[in-house]
């Protein structure tokens, strides 16, 4: 989607998934996770090695502190930025907001490309109206996509496959 990618910055993603991903991709430069929970990231580094692998890439960044407070002053420095945050309830109720897509759109290179994911379908509406309305006052475009995945867990004793009834 984008032709030339340097810099990403994923926000949460503690499990590693998302940067074991980038990883792949020899010509990036330089991933920045920001995790708040620094033990989330331990536990799935330690129980979840596969997927946290691309946590211990040398061109990855990883800073234990809020997304909002992170991004604020940044300009035209990413890429890329991957929103895999959770619901918007306690420590991630900032990542809702109209100031949070805006300095996001702020951080974003002239090209950049915002993705947003989040955990629950219950929310979308709400959160599509939000995101629009903060993303095109500001010039941005705006396109919504949206799939369901079934997630596929590996305890040890072969996969176990989680899907909502």
């Amino acid at each position: 989607v984008h032709p030339d990618v340097k810099k990403v910055l994923i926000i949460g993603g503690g499990d590693g998934g998302v940067c074991t991903e980038f990883t792949a991709y020899p010509e990036i430069e330089e991933i920045d996770v920001v995790e708040p929970d620094e033990e989330l990231v331990e536990v799935c580094m330690k129980y979840f090695p596969d997927t946290a692998r691309g946590l211990n890439d040398e061109r990855v960044h990883i800073y234990h502190q809020d997304g909002l407070r992170f991004l604020r002053g940044r300009k035209g420095e990413y890429d890329i930025i991957i929103n895999d945050s959770t619901d918007p309830f306690g420590h991630t109720e900032g990542l809702f907001t109209k100031e949070f897509y805006g300095i996001c759109y702020q951080a974003l290179k002239e090209d950049g490309i915002m993705v947003y994911q989040h955990g629950s379908p219950f929310f979308d509406e709400d959160e599509y109206d939000l995101r629009y309305e903060s993303l095109t006052l500001q010039g941005a475009e705006y396109e919504h996509a949206h799939r369901t995945l079934k997630l596929i867990l590996n305890v040890g004793a072969g996969p176990v496959e989680v899907r909502r009834k």
